[in-house]
């Protein structure tokens, strides 16, 4: 399995590449911010599809695909978790959707999974950030001061950053204010939380634990669960990823 970046990094990062434009499905092709027209499946061509995880609940994987259409001279991405259940998409389209995806997106790859750097975006606008080198040294508290100073954590209930990944680990920083939760879900990837500053509340179908500064879980892989802040709270999330 590759590494998962967190949905605003991929986002922002495809952005800055020119994918500016919003799509959306539509009956017999895809829907475009910059107008009302159709583009038709012979019209666009998908040059990247990745996985991704929300802004909300880094655990929760969305698909996007950067699309780009030459004959419209615009560029932009499409945000989907499952082709096939959305109602806006007929079968036809699906199936001409997913070849194009699976033909077109090995030709390119904007973002590698196992890349080391992550280039300078609008919210983070500070330079390369390095994220796989031989040895990474993390001021934590500057970290969680660049977390709240984003527009991410201003507009909503949490933010997060990803400060290292590779083929076989992620490690994540994520922010969450008061009273913020991440819904029931389960992760493909054991994992780690150790809380930074503040309290959690961590809790699967048969267990509950209040977690403070100085305490972690370990979750193996498959396990159901959520995670409540009971105040302004900061915690390292580790994923063990698997190839």
């Amino acid at each position: 399995m590759s590494s998962i970046l967190p949905f605003s990094e991929v986002l922002q990062n495809l952005r800055s590449q020119g994918y500016t434009v919003s799509f959306s499905f539509g009956d017999n092709g895809l829907l475009h911010s910059a107008g009302t027209s159709i583009i038709t499946p012979d019209e666009f061509t998908i040059d990247g599809q990745y996985t991704a995880a929300s802004l909300f609940d880094p655990l929760e994987e969305i698909t996007i695909y950067a699309i780009s259409s030459d004959q419209n001279h615009i560029r932009g991405i499409l945000i989907s978790s499952d082709l096939s259940n959305n109602s806006a998409f007929s079968q036809e389209m699906t199936a001409i959707f997913n070849l194009n995806s699976l033909s077109k997106a090995s030709e390119k790859n904007l973002i590698s999974p196992s890349q080391s750097t992550v280039k300078a975006t609008r919210q983070r606008p500070e330079g390369e950030r390095v994220l796989n080198q031989e040895m990474l040294t993390f001021d934590i508290d500057a970290l969680i001061s660049q977390i709240k100073s984003e527009e991410a954590w201003t507009k909503s209930d949490r933010n997060s950053l990803t400060i290292f990944k590779n083929d076989f680990l992620c490690m994540v920083i994520i922010g969450l204010q008061p009273d913020a939760a991440m819904k029931k879900h389960s992760a493909t990837a054991a994992l780690t939380v150790q809380v930074l500053q503040g309290s959690l509340i961590f809790e699967t179908e048969n267990q509950k634990s209040e977690l403070t500064v100085g305490k972690m879980i370990v979750l193996p892989a498959g396990i159901p669960h959520q995670v409540y802040a009971l105040k302004e709270s900061f915690f390292l999330l580790t994923l063990a990823l698997q190839k």
